[in-house]
């Protein structure tokens, strides 16, 4: 390919990360503001102490499922566009196993998660003990 044509990949490429990196964001917001609201409504709507949590947990568990397919995404294109770029400057490629490490957002999927399992498990043992 000639430079301009990797010029404009890389462009295309930098584009959709930083699409699935917004959207990344956009559901990490919204999962955690509809659990809380929708966790802290049926709790108080409901004389069932188990249903808010549960639904909060379902929610949180969701949101931390899609939040981490779109990582998944989002670092497929990073490293699509790190190679591009790679290709137009004429720098050597580093080896594969130099990765920075998880990074952060990695730890909110993790927290989204770990969000989603403590009601989970608390609206379960309250279950186990309160019968």
């Amino acid at each position: 390919m000639d430079d301009r044509a990797l010029l404009v990949r890389y462009q295309a490429l930098a584009a959709n990360r930083r699409h699935f990196e917004l959207l990344f964001f956009a559901v990490v917001a919204f999962s955690a503001i509809y659990g809380l609201a929708i966790g802290a409504a049926l709790h108080w709507a409901l004389d069932c102490s188990v249903a808010g949590p549960l639904a909060a947990s379902t929610i949180f568990g969701g949101g931390g499922f899609i939040a981490h397919r779109l990582l998944k995404r989002e670092r497929s294109s990073f490293v699509a566009m790190n190679a591009c770029w790679h290709k137009i400057s004429g720098e050597l490629l580093p080896a594969q196993g130099s990765a920075a490490g998880a990074g952060a957002m990695s730890r909110v999927v993790v927290s989204l998660y770990a969000a989603g399992a403590t009601p989970f498990v608390l609206a379960c043992t309250h279950l186990i003990f309160s019968s």
